[in-house]
């Protein structure tokens, strides 16, 4: 990508969150080397802005110290993987995210696990960004965050509430915490019951992204919040996700359409 940083706008390896077009994120979520390579293969060309590795999803059957040392095995190669690998030539961003089973993730790993794992990442400066859940009970991401701010490695600090959708100022106490971590990017992800469920994402969306207090990428899912995954740039969202084989969420579309409706959507940007 190629849009300027702005006061609102943050750069992670050759992408701009929060620049004039929406960033589009592809996650991969492998169980094993042949399906990553695939995956890996099948990405290779595309216009896809980041890629995201769902860690919770690769070799299940390890135990954590196990897992974690496949997959700083598996990492250099996944990065060399995207080099040149987009459609234009240019490189494709490596976020990675260890999702816990009750935000939706297929580990059942100790949160503690999960951000070691993180952190393991951040170390070896493994990927451009990493997702942490930093608002989970019990969890203190603060080192881990000012470790990778240390290292140029971007931190996603994200929420996922796959129970329902939160009213208006829950929403906006939660990305503002979100934001208090001192992460480069707040996700917030809800699962809409009914349409004024996604009015209200958008609106929360919409007041959270003013002033200058960082990229937000804001997500209604399911079916109902298809809308948020196609025109949450209007809204103050500064990236969605696209499936690209099996999806990581639900209500997550495949990556030709969503491209096609952002080019329409976003064609003088």
């Amino acid at each position: 990508m190629t849009e300027p940083i702005g006061p609102r706008s943050v750069p992670a390896g050759p992408v701009v969150l929060g620049g004039a077009r929406t960033a589009v994120i592809v996650p991969i979520v492998a169980t094993d080397d042949d399906e990553l390579a695939s995956a890996l293969q099948e990405a290779a060309g595309k216009r896809i802005d980041i890629l995201e590795w769902r860690l919770d999803a690769y070799a299940p059957q390890l135990a954590d110290d196990a897992h974690r040392a496949a997959i700083l095995s598996a990492l250099p190669g996944v990065r060399a993987r995207l080099r040149g690998a987009r459609q234009d030539g240019g490189d494709i961003a490596l976020l990675v995210t260890c999702r816990s089973a009750e935000q939706g993730g297929m580990r059942d790993h100790d949160p503690s696990a999960a951000l070691a794992l993180v952190r393991s990442v951040i170390t070896c400066r493994g990927a451009d960004l990493v997702d942490i859940e930093a608002l989970r009970e019990g969890l203190d991401a603060s080192e881990a965050i000012a470790e990778a701010r240390g290292r140029g490695v971007r931190v996603i600090a994200s929420h996922h509430d796959f129970a329902g959708t939160p009213g208006s100022e829950e929403m906006l106490a939660i990305i503002a915490a979100l934001r208090g971590t001192g992460a480069d990017v707040a996700k917030l992800a809800v699962m809409p019951q009914e349409p004024e469920d996604v009015i209200r994402l958008l609106r929360a969306s919409t007041v959270a992204a003013g002033g200058s207090a960082g990229p937000l990428v804001a997500i209604a899912m399911g079916s109902l919040g298809a809308v948020t995954r196609l025109s949450g740039r209007s809204f103050g969202s500064c990236a969605t996700f696209a499936a690209l084989g099996r999806a990581s969420a639900p209500g997550q579309i495949a990556l030709e359409h969503v491209l096609a409706v952002l080019d329409a959507i976003e064609r003088d940007r």
